[in-house]
């Protein structure tokens, strides 16, 4: 079964942190960060997606181009940004600018990665 907050749930929202009963599973195989999904819908691999970031406090902007490391829940990919698509409001997620020369500190950023 799938509980959130120790309450038994038929399903969770996108980002939800939830426990996940499993039987029949090798527990070694098993190790944070991973992806549960149905067997009739894999999750597929993608070599690039389009990502909402927020930019923390940063020594220098984020450019295209920039080599990057994705944290992922436990794991962490190094990447490349991609294109800079459009800053964004941090308030409402409307779009503030197109296509940015980069992204400084404490903005809100679409991004192709």
């Amino acid at each position: 079964g799938i509980e959130v907050d120790g309450v038994p749930v038929d399903a969770a929202e996108a980002g939800a942190a939830v426990d996940v009963g499993l039987s029949g599973v090798d527990s070694s195989v098993l190790r944070a960060g991973l992806v549960l999904c149905h067997a009739d819908f894999p999750a597929r691999a993608v070599r690039s997606f389009t990502a909402r970031i927020v930019a923390l406090d940063l020594r220098v902007p984020i450019l295209k181009g920039a080599q990057v490391v994705l944290h992922v829940h436990s794991d962490k990919e190094p990447a490349r940004v991609g294109s800079l698509l459009a800053l964004l409001d941090p308030k409402t997620g409307e779009e503030k600018k197109k296509r940015p020369r980069c992204v400084g500190s404490k903005q809100m950023a679409l991004v192709q990665i």
